[in-house]
């Protein structure tokens, strides 16, 4: 099953492709004259500014398809071309469901495990896209103790919990840059 879509437009046409297993594949060649209006309804989904096609956006959106709720995260991208869309595709009902089946090395689940209990410190998860940074870190949150205090910092993606601040840095860098 695809993990992503990409809608591209090219000089000629609006090429979508799919990632299956970190590859992009070619998937429709759509008329380049549709790009806009997809890229709208999709801006629209995912809770992004229409008007704003200068600047990088990250939203996100949710369906129920069947009796299954999948949710996608969505970034547009300007390009020379026009602005590139990219749709992750998260299945719930997939994946990972506890700390146990996260692969990690009896070493490395223990270290974890300790700092989960600690009273002090830092977990850092880190990865390319797609590799189950987020699920790694629902999981430890997940986890923890609901009596410490915990933050949850990221740059595409916030943490919704009565017990975790979250922050996204991405949208913070680049207000503190900007000057606002």
């Amino acid at each position: 099953k695809a993990s992503d879509i990409h809608i591209e437009p090219t000089r000629e046409n609006l090429r979508v492709r799919f990632r299956l297993d970190g590859v992009l594949y070619p998937s429709l060649v759509l008329p380049l004259k549709i790009h806009p209006a997809v890229v709208a309804r999709i801006k629209i989904l995912g809770g992004l500014k229409i008007d704003e096609t200068r600047l990088p956006q990250d939203g996100r959106f949710s369906t129920v398809i069947g009796d299954r709720r999948i949710d996608f995260r969505v970034s547009s991208f300007p390009t020379e071309l026009g602005e590139k869309v990219a749709i992750r595709i998260l299945d719930p009902e997939k994946g990972i469901k506890s700390l146990d089946e996260l692969g990690l090395q009896d070493r490395d689940f223990k270290i974890v495990e300790e700092t989960i209990k600690s009273l002090y410190g830092i977990i850092l998860v880190t990865g390319p896209t797609g590799c189950g940074k987020i699920t790694a870190t629902i999981l430890i949150i997940g986890a923890s103790s609901t009596n410490l205090s915990n933050s949850f910092f990221s740059t595409s993606f916030l943490f919704a919990s009565p017990f975790i601040s979250s922050s996204n840095l991405s949208k913070a860098l680049s207000t503190s840059l900007s000057g606002t």
